[in-house]
Formats: structure tokens, C-alpha cells, sequence
């Protein structure tokens, strides 16, 4: 197929994604440049000659080259004098296995985490709305398909989404200046060689180069949901056969939301805080929680789910308001500050998410105080009783029990 194909898909894909990920908008390259002592990556626009860095989603569409394969020979890999990598470096990739949220269910949108190296979803619109977040399914790849990345006869790797990395191949080598400007083919090929199925593809890839640490994992969309009759049967915007691009659109947003921001980071701050607890909390209880939410796949967020987050995802306690990871004579001031105030949240002392701060979560605290031999100052609210620190511990033990049974109801 000409390659006019390619651009005017491009074009048609681009005016539905985010300017971050408009990899294909005419021609842009991920750009490779050094970005203190790692490979550093975002697009370069030739159009423009421009930069956009810290970037690390790309889409592309798949033309329909051959019955036997679809594929892409975009996006390149770009480095110049203005961002360079180091000279006369050694270019690489290669293909991790990530984990990621499995949607097992659109109504309940319970996962489970998986290592796969290829990610697949086939674009079906399951709510006949129009494609958005809450459609995305990606699962497995159908049995049998591959990703074929080829430099040339003798220089290429498979990729067949299984939970094994795949060692990728040099790219090239800089100049003595940094540059590089090299490309490779994507193809997708379904079972012994067949038309692969329709839907969307996502690659994961670090990059590597000589001197410095590997990239962090960059995701490339590769949009293969093209339109059909209801007879299956390809449909052409003249010779250019149409794609869904509201699907690569939802899909680049769930990579955006679940693969390029930690689990449990639910406002998008790159960490986890106090805010993305509360947003857990107001989600407690829900039979049908924001996807996300869910973090151990029973379809409603519980105790177990806020466990998860504090204990495992956090690496911490509850009563520890500043999240520092120790629960201290701070976290305490910040309760004893708030002492009997409603909706002031976790960093002000609302520990047990029940929208007030009071005797519960003052248990917390002092069920889990770190400052051993330093008794717990409570003076800071003379509004609280100060028993003795023994008997204030066997009150928190009562209480944060009462607490348990109460929040599991």
C-alpha cells in the first residue's frame, strides 16, 4: 500500500489523541536525548523541528500491507546536536514484560496484575456509546499472533505477548556529536502468517545507549481497528480504508491513566498522597468503583483495598498523615490540630476515612507509634484526655478493633 495511506491515517488519528502522544501527527520520531546520566525520551517533530521531552506514549496506525501482516515502519528513533545522546554510543531496545491492570469486567472493572510483553484489546465498543476509557479491555494477545520488529533479514525479534522480556537489537550508532536517526518495521502477523485481527497493539520498549542507564518503559499504541460492513468487509475512505480512531484515543487515555503513573496514584501526581487515600476512601463501598479503584479485583473497593494501598502500595501505617513512612509525634500534632473536625482527610488526621477525626483514628496513631521510648505528647489539644501512655495503648487496641468491624459492615 502507498505510503499516503499511512500519512493520511496518521492525520486522521491524530486530531483524536492528546498533543503528548500525537507521535504520527506528520512526521515525529521519539526523540532520544541524555537527561542526567539516562536515556531521556520524547517526540521530534520534523515539521516543526521541534522537541517535546519527557514524553514516553506514542501512537501509530497499522497499514494493511500484506494479507499476512499489517504493519508500520514509524515511529524512528531521533537524536541531534540540540539534545544529544553521547558520542559514538551504542543504540539499543528491548521489550520488558510489565505488569498491568487486566479489565476483567466492564461493569465492575475488577483486574488482576499479569507480566505480558504485547498487550492486546480488539476495540469493541461493549456499551454502543462510542469508544471511550470504560470500554478498554486489554488482555492477551489472540493465540498465534505476533509482533514481528525488523531491521533488516538477519536483524529482528518476535514478540509474541508472553510474560517473557524479549532481547531487542542495536538500532545504530551516534555520530561523534550524539545524533541518530534510525527506523525499524513493525509488522503484526497473526497465526502461521494470516491477516492478524483487528484491534489495538501496545509495545512495550526501553531504549539503551552506551554510558548510560536504560530509558524508562515507553509504550507505542498501534491502532489495527479498522471499520467493516456488517459483512466484515473493510471500509475506505477512497483508497484509504477507515479506522476507529476514537478507539486509539481510549486506549491512549488507559495507558496514560494505568501504565504511565503508579498504581494507586489516582490524581495523576506521578507519587502517592493524601489525596489519592481520600479519593480511595470516598470510593469505599461502591459495587461499581471508578476503574482503578478496585486494587484486589473483587469488584468493590473494601478494607482490603485500602490495606493494600497503605500497607503495600504506600509502605506504610495508618495514622501516618505526612506519608513519610513512620508514624510519629508529626502525624499526631497534625490529629490533635484537627481534633473533632469533620472533612479536613488523612493528612490532617482522618485515618479510618470516616469523614470525622476523633478516638479511632487517634487509636491508629498509637497503635502504630514508631518513637519507641518517647511517650506520645497529647498536649498539643487540651481537648483530649491525656491517660497515661500504657492505658491510652490499650484503648487504641479496643478502639481501632471497633474500627475494623465497623468499617467491614
Amino acid at each position: 500500500m502507498l505510503r499516503l495511506s499511512s500519512l493520511a491515517a496518521s492525520c486522521l488519528l491524530a486530531a483524536a489523541l492528546p498533543a503528548a502522544a500525537q507521535s504520527n501527527s506528520q512526521h515525529v520520531d521519539i526523540s532520544l536525548y541524555t537527561d542526567n546520566g539516562q536515556v531521556g525520551t520524547g517526540f521530534y517533530d520534523f515539521d516543526t523541528s521541534s522537541f517535546v521531552l519527557d514524553a514516553r506514549l506514542y501512537s501509530e496506525p497499522l497499514e494493511i500491507i500484506q494479507t499476512s501482516y499489517h504493519g508500520v515502519g514509524a515511529p524512528g528513533f531521533y537524536s541531534d546536536a540540540t539534545n544529544p545522546l553521547p558520542g559514538s554510543a551504542i543504540i539499543d531496545f528491548d521489550v520488558p514484560a510489565i505488569d498491568h491492570p487486566f479489565k476483567s469486567s466492564y461493569a465492575n472493572a475488577p483486574y488482576t496484575v499479569d507480566l505480558h510483553n504485547m498487550l492486546y484489546w480488539d476495540g469493541v465498543d461493549d456499551d454502543q456509546d462510542g469508544n471511550r476509557l470504560d470500554d478498554v479491555a486489554f488482555s492477551t494477545v489472540p493465540a498465534g499472533t505476533t509482533m514481528l520488529i525488523r531491521k533488516s533479514t538477519f536483524v529482528n525479534v518476535t514478540v509474541d505477548g508472553s510474560s517473557s522480556p524479549v532481547a531487542g537489537f542495536t538500532l545504530g550508532a551516534t555520530s561523534g556529536g550524539g545524533a541518530l536517526h534510525e527506523h525499524v518495521a513493525f509488522r503484526v502477523q497473526g497465526p502461521g502468517g494470516s491477516t492478524p485481527d483487528d484491534g489495538i497493539y501496545v509495545l512495550p520498549m526501553t531504549l539503551g545507549a552506551t554510558g548510560l542507564t536504560d530509558s524508562e518503559t515507553v509504550y507505542i499504541v498501534f491502532n489495527g481497528d479498522y471499520d467493516r460492513d456488517s459483512n466484515g468487509d473493510l471500509q475506505f475512505d477512497g483508497i484509504v480504508p477507515r479506522m476507529d480512531t476514537a478507539s486509539a484515543a481510549a486506549a491512549e487515555q488507559w495507558v496514560e491513566s494505568y501504565l504511565l503513573r503508579p498504581l494507586g496514584d489516582f490524581n495523576d501526581t506521578d507519587a502517592l498522597d493524601a489525596n489519592d487515600i481520600d479519593q480511595l476512601f470516598d470510593q469505599r463501598g461502591l459495587a461499581d468503583p471508578t476503574f482503578g479503584f478496585d486494587l484486589t479485583g473483587d469488584a468493590i473497593v473494601t478494607d482490603a483495598d485500602i490495606d493494600r494501598w497503605v500497607l503495600e502500595l504506600a509502605g506504610t501505617s495508618y495514622g501516618d498523615a505526612d506519608l513519610n513512612g513512620t508514624v510519629g509525634q508529626s502525624d499526631l500534632d497534625s490529629l490533635l490540630a484537627n481534633w473533632g473536625q469533620s472533612g479536613v482527610g488523612w493528612a490532617n488526621g482522618d485515618f479510618d476515612g470516616d469523614g470525622f477525626v476523633g478516638q479511632a483514628d487517634l487509636a491508629a496513631v498509637l497503635v502504630n507509634w514508631q518513637a519507641i521510648g518517647i511517650a506520645p505528647d497529647l498536649s498539643l489539644n487540651p481537648a483530649v484526655p491525656e491517660p497515661t501512655t500504657l492505658a491510652m495503648l490499650g484503648l487504641a487496641g479496643v478502639l481501632l478493633g471497633t474500627r475494623r468491624r465497623r468499617m467491614a459492615t
